[in-house]
């Protein structure tokens, strides 16, 4: 499978979709005929439940079971938002190129085989437009049997529109199958396929401040933003590990309620041949930085100060940790990353 480093260029407006914390911004475009599309069939009145499919056939349901609506109150706020533009690093894309496209006798099965280089976290959207009113799909990711069903909504001609599938735990690297299903009916022209993305979500949630004002970053609560570099869940880890690419890095967001001055305190370990890597520490246009020392292991963990940052308003706020050099085989591993209150 073909992974494209670079989202379709063709775009005019923006919705915003909420989840696991993050808001992020999904581009709605004309030109769609100039876009990467695969054509599926034309819903009617029989399609308008979702497909289900289980064992390569349809499983029966309730028209009405788990298909929450996907307008964007079906996935959190409809407050409004400022859209943040997300990282390319380490989203999968997938189009039209190399899907096998089977024709069953009841419905239309569209498989995408992958290979990744990490396990980890990942929220599934779909890009489409849709010419009926209604459509019913469902994602299907093989290895770990998670599925998701959604009840695609009319999209307007020359538009499309961007609905959140769902979440999938990769439990390994390496090959990976996942699929979509629909309804076959006649006329393959009204609804196509923009692009499926796979965007990096985390593994947990950062908990709130303590009493003491103390804010806890998880390594479980970092989305990760890389090739290599992924949340390690093992009883014995619990951390951020595989560091050995410099252009990875790690991201999280979390709420501060106490405006004020913070320290930046980074749990990490590293083994001996990796020390002397140089970090920085981003919060908004703030940056700290601190060199990497050797804890005896990458599993050692000891306390080290980057500096102290200014959050002078309550509400959210993303802490970034970006490696500026690597010398050694890896940069680090981390196991937490705490705010401090500095008075």
């Amino acid at each position: 499978m073909k992974l494209l480093s670079q989202p379709p260029s063709s775009v005019s407006d923006q919705i915003v979709i909420p989840f696991r914390g993050f808001r992020l911004a999904f581009a709605t475009g004309a030109a769609v005929g100039l876009a990467l599309t695969m054509f599926l069939p034309h819903p009617g009145p029989a399609s308008l439940e979702a497909v289900a499919v289980e064992d390569g056939k349809p499983q029966e349901q309730d028209a009405a079971e788990d298909l929450p609506a996907v307008d964007l109150g079906g996935f959190g706020s409809d407050e409004l938002v400022e859209p943040r533009e997300l990282p390319e690093r380490g989203q999968l894309v997938f189009n039209q190129d190399n899907v096998q496209n089977r024709i069953m006798e009841h419905w239309d099965q569209y498989d995408w085989a992958f290979e990744t280089q990490r396990w980890g976290h990942y929220q599934v959207v779909l890009t489409y437009h849709l010419e009926a009113n209604t459509l019913g799909v469902q994602f299907h990711h093989h290895d770990t049997d998670t599925r998701h069903r959604r009840l695609l909504r009319h999209t307007g001609p020359d538009r499309t529109s961007t609905v959140n599938l769902g979440e999938v735990r990769l439990e390994a690297a390496g090959e990976h199958l996942f699929s979509v299903y629909t309804p076959t009916l006649a006329n393959r022209d009204s609804f196509q396929v923009h692009e499926i993305r796979w965007i990096p979500v985390p593994a947990g949630e950062a908990p709130p401040a303590a009493d003491n004002g103390v804010i806890s970053l998880p390594a479980a609560a970092a989305v990760t933003w890389s090739e290599q570099l992924r949340y390690e869940p093992q009883e014995d880890k619990n951390c951020l590990g595989y560091w050995i690419d410099k252009e990875d890095w790690a991201e999280w967001e979390f709420e501060v309620t106490e405006p004020g001055t913070y320290e930046v305190i980074v749990h990490k370990g590293c083994a001996d041949d990796s020390a002397g890597a140089e970090v920085a520490v981003v919060v908004g246009d703030q940056e700290t930085r601190f060199t990497v020392a050797a804890t005896g292991g990458f599993q050692q963990w000891q306390p080290v100060s980057a500096g102290t940052i200014e959050l002078g308003e309550s509400g959210t706020h993303f802490l970034a940790l970006r490696p500026l050099s690597k010398p050694g085989r890896a940069v680090m591993d981390v196991l937490k990353v705490e705010l401090r209150p500095a008075s």
